[in-house]
């Protein structure tokens, strides 16, 4: 197996693309002298019944199995989560410079979580760095892709409104392997 150390800064379209949803953003300021439009109003709290997600076992038992595979590699690598992917693990050569711990949630929600599988649609149980699965080798293509459309074409559409837009994995995959191709 090959250790990979990539030093390149992770473009900022991929980072944003894969964190958009996971935490609070700002709104631009107001420009000088103009009024700033009141905030919308908050929707009303879900009841109960509403806020309860569907279940679904399979969905459940595969998101349980990243889980423990993601803790179970925390653990492994204590004490190195904020180092350079690249450093702590084998064979990354798109995110090496993101922090290792940081790299494992990207995984575990970015691209499990957005796709609805385990870690071992794209790894090789016992043998993560290996290139044998093709969807490991789809994932580095896909990502170049959404740095190109968040880096260059979204970017260069002056009309859009609003904060910067972005694509992610959910995008089109909205949970299943099989991105979305027409309206449901």
């Amino acid at each position: 197996m090959t250790f990979m150390r990539r030093q390149a800064s992770v473009p900022l379209a991929i980072l944003t693309a894969l964190t958009v949803g996971c935490g609070p953003t700002a709104s631009p300021p107001a420009a000088a002298g103009t009024v700033p439009e009141p905030a919308p109003k908050a929707a009303p709290e879900p009841t109960a019944e509403a806020a309860r997600p569907l279940s679904n076992p399979q969905a459940d038992s595969i998101r349980e199995s990243r889980t423990r595979a993601v803790a179970a590699v925390l653990e492994r690598i204590a004490g190195r989560e904020d180092e350079p992917a690249a450093e702590v693990f084998e064979n990354v050569r798109i995110l090496g410079a993101v922090p290792a711990g940081r790299l494992l949630r990207i995984m575990d929600i970015g691209f499990g979580r957005s796709l609805g599988v385990g870690c071992d649609h794209c790894h090789v149980p016992g043998n993560p760095a290996s290139d044998d699965k093709r969807p490991k080798r789809a994932a580095r293509a896909m990502l170049r892709m959404v740095e190109r459309i968040n880096g260059e074409l979204l970017a260069s559409i002056d009309e859009l409104e609003g904060p910067r837009p972005t694509v992610n994995c959910t995008t089109c995959h909205r949970g299943d392997v099989v991105p979305a191709t027409a309206m449901p």
